[in-house]
């Protein structure tokens, strides 16, 4: 979505239409697990053909301890709003307020750096064209700093206030519990994760090698390693390589597919267009 003064407005009815919605629901849920767990089950036999909606009855039962009564329920339905207010200003900045600069490209052309040609410049053979799209980059995000940090202030407390009220152990763990993962998951990512660094240093070290280059930077570790690596796709036989990849699995899948690739993908970059593969 190219985010337009029209479709902002958009956006902002959609959200407020979607809060109305979930204010007027929030009751249903402290009135279903208000009733014994036994009970509970016991409307959902087999004979009913309603075993269809068991998962979603054992995520509901699952949420039953963080589940608050119906008049805060409703209070932190209405606060949702006034909670993300922080993760949409930082979208609306990513997305639409930051602007980057130009640079040289290996053509001698003026080229303005974007979130999307970003990638492009760091696969550049010209190790300058890489150094100058990193620092035009990086730099327009430091001049924003103070409000990125205000920002995400702003977000952990909200994150910490709700994960309290919810009687989770920490907002991490409300993170992981709306995904099922158990703690001991991102525990021992992490462990592993300092475990390994050092065969992560010795990749690097080996990369650095391989370039030739006196000092590893950030803007060296998507450089293709392999010399004349041509990987270029045109956007024609992208879409007829997505169609065929979807055949096994029928043809809804593949009348959708050709549906969106019709009219719904907006190929190329625009001012203020969300940013995202799925854009």
């Amino acid at each position: 979505m190219t985010l337009t003064n029209e479709n902002q407005e958009l956006v902002v009815i959609a959200n407020n239409l979607e809060n109305q919605f979930k204010t007027t629901t929030s009751f249903t849920n402290p009135e279903i697990l208000a009733i014994d767990n036994e009970n509970l089950l016991s409307f959902f036999p087999d004979t009913l053909g309603l075993e269809k909606y068991r998962q979603y009855l054992d995520d509901m039962l699952r949420y039953k301890p963080h589940t608050l009564g119906t008049e805060t329920e409703l209070i932190l339905a209405d606060m949702k709003m006034v909670g993300d207010s922080a993760k949409n200003i930082f979208e609306m900045l990513q997305n639409a307020d930051i602007k980057f600069g130009s640079i040289t490209d290996d053509d001698g052309n003026q080229i303005e750096v974007t979130q999307g040609l970003y990638h492009t410049f760091m696969e550049s053979d010209n190790r300058q064209v890489r150094k100058d799209a990193y620092n035009t980059f990086y730099d327009s995000w430091w001049r924003l700093k103070n409000t990125l940090a205000t920002a995400y202030s702003n977000f952990v407390k909200k994150n910490v206030i709700f994960a309290r009220t919810r009687k989770y152990d920490s907002a991490l763990n409300e993170a992981l519990f709306q995904y099922n993962i158990p703690r001991s998951v991102y525990d021992n990512l992490i462990t592993s994760t300092n475990k390994y660094l050092p065969t992560l240093h010795h990749y690097m070290a080996l990369r650095k090698d391989a370039l030739s280059l006196k000092n590893l930077h950030i803007y060296d570790m998507s450089v293709p390693l392999v010399d004349k690596l041509d990987i270029t796709i045109s956007y024609e036989e992208a879409k007829a390589k997505i169609i065929e990849g979807l055949r096994p699995l029928g043809q809804d899948y593949s009348e959708i597919m050709q549906q969106c690739i019709n009219g719904w993908i907006d190929v190329f970059e625009n001012t203020g267009k969300r940013k995202g593969a799925y854009s």
